[in-house]
């Protein structure tokens, strides 16, 4: 019996040791390259035509510049006019052409290399607070659910509606999760979706044609849990994923870690760069020096930007 006591107390926690998630982090640094004098803060960028595209959210303007950050062009610029930019809140998708909700519009501008082409007014069935690509005539909206009790939905262009609804909003038990921001971010690669959820500390993935979700993506390595979070008190800076690209068939994804949020404290806040194959079996994690919410990588260069500076690393 006491042997057997023995065996135990050397194997257990052998075990749940071995069962305990571990985590490479790779530290990755970067240099500061411009600032653009030209522009307030940077909410989004995009790359077009060999141009790059930024959304500058704070000053509701869209311009475009050569690879060097320089030859500013305004593409867009504020005001409620067609090809204008109204609300604080813009957020930006791109494909054959650039994608621009203004969430207090309720509509959809498309734009070229060269300026404006059409607005599509959105139907009012929530605010919508995220937009990517999905084909040539689709594009798939992300909606706080005000007057309906879905979070994502397929737009159909052509026929200027809401197709089949993806994620619904009731699989929360919490009221204050479902109208508030339960979702950051969304890219779609092939027929697959992925989404970065708040609350849930995870990436879920999900066919667009079925409307099923196929795997979800933890991220345990975010020492913030849902029991920490209060969402009566949301703010941007609480975020756990804040952008996600494709590229070269990997899934990356810039998030925080706040490992303070209690009254009084200061917020300790790491940015990573979490890097997994399609097929969701390997990751890699890069640990970054700098707090930053936007990313785009492009000739595999990776560039981060933060109100507006320019900086760049490579992965």
């Amino acid at each position: 019996m006491k042997l057997k006591a023995a065996f135990l107390l050397i194997v257990l926690p052998l075990f749940f040791s071995c069962r305990k998630e571990q985590f490479d982090f790779i530290d990755l640094k970067t240099e500061k390259i411009t600032s653009i004098k030209e522009v307030s803060e940077i909410t989004d960028v995009t790359v077009l035509s060999d141009s790059f595209v930024i959304l500058d959210g704070l000053s509701r303007r869209l311009v475009a510049c050569d690879k060097e950050f320089k030859n500013i062009e305004v593409i867009a610029r504020r005001g409620k006019g067609p090809g204008e930019l109204w609300s604080r809140a813009l957020y930006m998708a791109s494909g054959d052409n650039i994608y621009i909700i203004d969430q207090s519009l309720h509509r959809i501008n498309i734009f070229d290399r060269s300026g404006f082409i059409d607005t599509i007014n959105i139907p009012q069935e929530g605010l919508s607070h995220d937009i990517t690509t999905y084909k040539t005539d689709r594009l798939i909206l992300g909606l706080i659910p005000v007057n309906t009790d879905k979070l994502y939905s397929i737009f159909n262009m052509k026929e200027k509606k809401f197709e089949e609804d993806l994620v619904s909003a009731d699989q929360y038990d919490n009221a204050m999760k479902k109208l508030s921001m339960n979702y950051t971010d969304s890219v779609c690669t092939d027929d697959h979706l992925f989404v970065g959820y708040t609350f849930q500390n995870k990436i879920a993935k999900y066919d667009l044609i079925t409307g099923e979700k196929i795997k979800e993506i933890k991220q345990p390595f975010l020492n913030m849990d849902s029991k920490a979070y209060n969402a009566a008190e949301n703010t941007p800076e609480r975020f756990y994923v804040t952008k996600m690209q494709v590229y070269k068939k990997n899934l990356y994804v810039l998030c925080y870690d706040m490992s303070s949020i209690n009254k009084g404290d200061e917020p300790k806040i790491t940015t990573y760069l979490s890097v997994y194959d399609l097929d969701l079996n390997r990751q890699k994690i890069y640990t970054i020096d700098k707090k930053f919410r936007v990313f785009f990588i492009h000739d595999d260069i990776v560039y981060f930007f933060r109100e507006n500076e320019v900086y760049i690393s490579s992965v």
